[in-house]
């Protein structure tokens, strides 16, 4: 049997068809990502965030994701022994700003305490070293809101998400 003879312009095509599914794949990678933008909309707080880095970096995200461990050991902008996001409802979707001013104090094993202000985005975040479990309370306005169930793990935001996961009800909230 005789094998097919591929023409020169075929095989000369080839690394045009490959980089053109690249950009393709690329290309509709983007614009996935820029197609779930949520809307303030969906924000009790009616803002998002825009920042990529710093401190008001993703709110409702898991920031011990990329900033876990002491100092400087984090992956960006160095580690956190906690970490988390005071938002507006408890359903708020991840990106929404969170409420700034909350008071979040942390108390540890040994007793203790670590006290967090959570800035304009609602995040809150310390490099101090926490004795496990600790006990978590947010406060503002004279009222407070205590976690009912000492915690072994300073990643706030992989438990208070917006449905809530491993018994959490959702998202840290302030009074």
């Amino acid at each position: 049997m005789s094998q097919p003879v591929m023409s020169v312009r075929a095989r000369s095509r080839r690394p045009f068809a490959i980089v053109a599914l690249a950009l393709g794949l690329s290309l509709a990678s983007w614009a996935a990502t820029a197609c779930n933008a949520i809307s303030s909309a969906n924000c009790s707080t009616n803002s998002e965030t825009g920042a990529n880095e710093g401190p008001e970096m993703s709110p409702g995200s898991d920031c011990m994701n990329c900033h876990s461990g002491g100092a400087g050991e984090g992956r960006r902008g160095g580690g956190f022994q906690i970490a988390g996001t005071v938002m507006g409802a408890v359903a708020d979707a991840t990106e929404c700003d969170g409420i700034s001013g909350a008071t979040i104090t942390i108390t540890d094993a040994a007793g203790k305490t670590t006290t967090m202000t959570a800035n304009g985005v609602g995040n809150f975040y310390s490099q101090a070293t926490i004795s496990m479990p600790y006990t978590a309370k947010v406060s503002r306005n004279g009222k407070e809101l205590a976690m009912q169930t000492p915690q072994s793990d300073g990643a706030c935001g992989s438990c208070h998400t917006e449905t809530g996961a491993n018994g959490a009800a959702g998202r840290i909230i302030a009074p």
